[in-house]
C-alpha cells in the first residue's frame, strides 16, 4: 500500500470518529450575496469568500464554496480547488456535501484511489447523494472503466437532482469525455434552464456554438453575457475570436478596443494586440496594424528598440521567441505595404542572420526586395526557399513573377512546367 493510501485511510478513520462541528451555517443573506456575484462570474465573489474565511467563522462551508468557485471558473484551477476542499474537509469532517466536494477535487487532480475512498464513505450511508453519484460517474470515465456503470450512475444523479448546478456541470463534463454530445447538450440546456442567471453555462454554450461554427448564435450569447457583466474577460475573448472567425474585422477592432478600455490587464495580453493588428491589416489600415504589432512585442520584450530584435532572444521561452519573431515578421509585411520596404528588408535580415531558413522572414524579404526592384536579391532568397522545400506551388508562382520582371521569359516558362508537376503532387 502506498504512503498516500495510508494517509487517506487515516483521514477516513478520523472522519468517522470526529465530533460534530459546532458552528452556525452561513446566513441566507451572505449566501444570496455570494451566489449573485458567483453567477456573474466576477472576481468579487472570491474576494467575498476570502473575507468570510478571514473572519474565522463557518470555515468548512466557506472553504468548500471557495473550492466550488475554482471548479467553476474558466481554466483548470484544480490545484487551488484541492487545497480549499481539503481545508473544508478538515474543518467539517462529517459534512457529506463537503466530502463529496473533496472527492471531486481529488478526481480532478487524478488522485483516483483517494477520491474513490471518500465517495465510498458517502455512498455507503446514502445512495441518493446526487453529487457523489455524479462524481463517481466522472471518476469511472476518467479511468476508462465501465462506461455502462458510469452512465447509470450519472442518470441516477440527474434523476435525483436535475437542477443542481454541480450535477449538471459534472454531467456536461462526463458526456463530453465519453463523446456523447447529444447528452452533453441536454445537460447544458437543463443547467441553463434551472439556473438562468448563471453566466457559466451560457459561456460554455457560447464556446460550443463558436466551435460548431454557429457564429451568429455565439456572438449573440456573448453579448447577452456582457449585458449582465461587461467586465467578463472570457466573454470578450470568445466574442473577439468569433468575430475574427467570421472575418468581421470592424467588429474585432471594436471589441478589442472595448476590452482594452475596460480592463487594466488587457493591455498586457499580447494576443489581443495581435488580433486587432490583424484586423487592421485586413482593412488596409497598415499604420495602425504596425502600432499594434509593436505593442504586442513590447509586452513580450519591454524596452527593446523598435528596429531591433531583443539581444537576449535566444534565451526566450520557445513560445515567446516564436511569437516575437512572428510578430516582427508580420509588422515588416505592413511596412512593405506602406512603402517602407527598405526597413522591412533590413529587419528580416536580422531574423535570417539568426535563423537562416525562416520561411516567413524569407518570404517577407522577397516581397520587400521585389518592391525595391532588387529582383536578383529576391530571386536568390526564392531559391533558398525552394532548396528548403521544392514542393510548394505558390513559391513557384512568385519565382515566375520575378523572372518575368527580370525579362527572363524562357526561364519563367521552364519554371511554369515545374509548377504544373508540383500542382499535381505537391502542396498548393
Amino acid at each position: 500500500m502506498s504512503k498516500f493510501s495510508i494517509v487517506v485511510l487515516l483521514i477516513c478513520a478520523a472522519l468517522l470518529t470526529a465530533t460534530e462541528y459546532a458552528s452556525a451555517k452561513p446566513s441566507k443573506q451572505d449566501l444570496d450575496t455570494l451566489y449573485k456575484l458567483q453567477n456573474k462570474m466576477t472576481p468579487d465573489a472570491l474576494s467575498f469568500i476570502d473575507n468570510k474565511i478571514k473572519e474565522g467563522k463557518d470555515l468548512g462551508d466557506w472553504n468548500e464554496l471557495k473550492a466550488i468557485w475554482f471548479f467553476r471558473g474558466p481554466g483548470s484551477h484544480f490545484e487551488e480547488m484541492f487545497f480549499a476542499a481539503r481545508s473544508a474537509a478538515r474543518q467539517d469532517p462529517k459534512n457529506t456535501h463537503i466530502l463529496v466536494t473533496y472527492a471531486m477535487s481529488l478526481t480532478m487532480m487524478k488522485k483516483h484511489e483517494a477520491a474513490q475512498e471518500f465517495l465510498d464513505l458517502v455512498l455507503k450511508s446514502n445512495r441518493k447523494e446526487a453529487r457523489a453519484l455524479a462524481v463517481e460517474a466522472y471518476l469511472l470515465a476518467d479511468q476508462n472503466r465501465s462506461e455502462d456503470l458510469a452512465r447509470e450512475e450519472m442518470k441516477s444523479a440527474i434523476k435525483i437532482a436535475p437542477n443542481d448546478p454541480d450535477v449538471n456541470n459534472l454531467a456536461l463534463m462526463f458526456y463530453r469525455k465519453i463523446f456523447d454530445y447529444d447528452s452533453a447538450k441536454q445537460s447544458l440546456d437543463r443547467w441553463i434552464k434551472a439556473s438562468p442567471n448563471d453566466l457559466l453555462p451560457r459561456m460554455i454554450l457560447a464556446e460550443l456554438l463558436k466551435n460548431a461554427r454557429h457564429r451568429d448564435e455565439a456572438i449573440a450569447e456573448c453579448k447577452k453575457v456582457l449585458a449582465i457583466n461587461p467586465d467578463l474577460d472570457w466573454a470578450h475573448h470568445v466574442l473577439i475570436n468569433t468575430c475574427a472567425d467570421k472575418m468581421d474585422y470592424k467588429a474585432v477592432i471594436a471589441s478589442v478596443s472595448d476590452l482594452l478600455t475596460k480592463s487594466k490587464s488587457a493591455k498586457f495580453n499580447y494576443e489581443l494586440w495581435v488580433r486587432r493588428a490583424e484586423a487592421y491589416g485586413h482593412l488596409n489600415q497598415y499604420d495602425k496594424a504596425i502600432s499594434d504589432y509593436t505593442s504586442a512585442m513590447n509586452v513580450l520584450a519591454p524596452g527593446t528598440p523598435q528596429d531591433k530584435l531583443p539581444v537576449d532572444i535566444s534565451k526566450f521561452h520557445e513560445k515567446a521567441k516564436r511569437c516575437y519573431l512572428q510578430y516582427f515578421t508580420s509588422r515588416a509585411q505592413m511596412y512593405v505595404k506602406t512603402g517602407k520596404s527598405l526597413i522591412a528588408s533590413q529587419q528580416m535580415s536580422q531574423i535570417l542572420s539568426m535563423s537562416p531558413h525562416n520561411a516567413g522572414a524569407l518570404l517577407t524579404r522577397i516581397e520587400a526586395y521585389e518592391a525595391l526592384k532588387k529582383y536578383d536579391l529576391a530571386l536568390a532568397d526564392m531559391d533558398r526557399l525552394l532548396r528548403k522545400d521544392s514542393d510548394v506551388a505558390e513559391w513557384y508562382k512568385i519565382k515566375i513573377r520575378l523572372l518575368r520582371k527580370m525579362g527572363r521569359e524562357a526561364d519563367a516558362k521552364a519554371v511554369e512546367r515545374k509548377m504544373k508537376e508540383v500542382y499535381e503532387f505537391g502542396t498548393r
